[in-house]
């Protein structure tokens, strides 16, 4: 794939695509540290907000009596979930850039093939 991408570069004059994780990855914001925080200030609130309507909704219909729900594990789950959810968006976002800047160096084609996954 490297030569290839040499050939049509060098003998055809062809410009090569290159693109970087503020382009496909997190386009609100051109700085990896600052976009990773972002996401993950504005995330947990719209988590917290989802999850809340969503537990309290289900516990609602499961002990047909607001009386008879444990409010305590309640907001337990909440936070779990707002975690776990806040979490890997942190991680998947910090795991990209990172990948791109540690593989990028390496091979770009490889980059992009990774990007799709």
């Amino acid at each position: 794939m490297t030569a290839l991408s040499k050939f049509f570069r060098q003998t055809l004059g062809l410009e090569l695509l290159t693109a970087n994780c503020h382009e496909y990855c997190h386009v609100w914001n051109p700085n990896c540290r600052a976009a990773v925080f972002d996401a993950c200030k504005d995330g947990f609130p719209f988590c917290l907000k989802t999850y809340a309507a969503y537990y309290l909704i289900t516990s609602l219909f499961r002990k047909k009596d607001p009386k008879k729900i444990d409010y305590k594990q309640l907001v337990k789950d909440v936070l779990r979930s707002s975690v776990f959810l806040t979490m890997n968006m942190f991680w998947f976002l910090f795991l990209m850039c990172r990948m791109r800047i540690a593989v990028a160096r390496r091979n770009p084609s490889y980059t992009r093939f990774l990007v799709k996954f």
